[in-house]
């Protein structure tokens, strides 16, 4: 009880601290912190160390409880999968949201410094769809997958790593197609590169956040939650091989009534 207390005080110490060491840095080097070869992947750590940091909560919590039980316990009551996973919701939110409006505030008089209003924001939206699509997916795994660390690092792969893979793979088609066009070397914009990566990472998150992990996660909650141990897929596949099972056992019974 007392670490859960205390979580929320964590958070605050992580974005106070990084803020102290740009700050010291801004006093200590002055416009070396706004220039953007130090300001983009200062931007790009202090994002990617809070996205992980969403990922373990998201996954940890319901994980934790599958194991001991506790979700076993919870689907006895009479609150409805969604309340379920809205007191889920409101433990991620307890820890991240005030601080997350903070980081959204800061980075965003840091980069307009550097860059247009339209790429900042762009910027910003991308990674608040990714905190709420890593914990949509987050929570998923962690209910389903058979170890922790499985959990954390389906949920890396399919938000964080894949769209950088989908990046590349798309702008070197552009390059080909290009090419194969005779106009040349495929030379974009700096708009043209955020705005690809933009649309990819808002492409891959509808994917795995809304149309798989909350999908299966309202769907398929009570089924998961029950299974210590997942013996196959939960969702879709499953309940085609459960109607398909259950017409097989039906006409095996009209056979022997025959």
């Amino acid at each position: 009880m007392n670490r859960e207390r205390w979580k929320p005080f964590y958070v605050w110490l992580y974005v106070a601290a990084v803020s102290g060491t740009w700050f010291w840095g801004w006093f200590q080097y002055s416009d070396i912190m706004f220039d953007r070869k130090t300001l983009v992947p200062t931007v790009l750590l202090f994002q990617t160390f809070l996205k992980l940091w969403v990922i373990s909560e998201a996954c940890t919590r319901l994980a934790e409880d599958r194991r001991i039980g506790a979700l076993e316990l919870l689907l006895s009551t009479p609150l409805t999968t969604r309340e379920m996973l809205l007191g889920q919701w409101l433990a991620l939110q307890r820890l991240f949201a005030r601080p997350l409006v903070v980081i959204l505030l800061f980075e965003f008089l840091l980069l307009r410094q550097q860059f247009s209003t339209r790429l900042v924001m762009a910027n910003l939206v991308a990674l608040v769809v990714d905190v709420v699509t890593l914990s949509w997916v987050g929570m998923w795994l962690g209910l389903t997958a058979r170890s922790l660390n499985r959990a954390i690092l389906g949920t890396i792969a399919r938000v964080l790593i894949l769209p950088w893979g989908a990046l590349y793979a798309g702008s070197l088609a552009l390059e080909v197609l290009w090419r194969w066009s005779g106009r040349g070397a495929f030379q974009p914009g700096e708009d043209f590169n955020i705005y690809f990566w933009f649309g990819i990472g808002l492409a891959n998150n509808f994917l795995f956040g809304v149309w798989w992990a909350r999908r299966h996660l309202l769907n398929d909650f009570r089924e998961a939650a029950t299974q210590r141990y997942q013996p196959g897929r939960i969702g879709w596949f499953s309940r085609a091989t459960r109607r398909k099972h259950a017409a097989l056992v039906s006409e095996n019974a009209a056979m022997a009534l025959d």
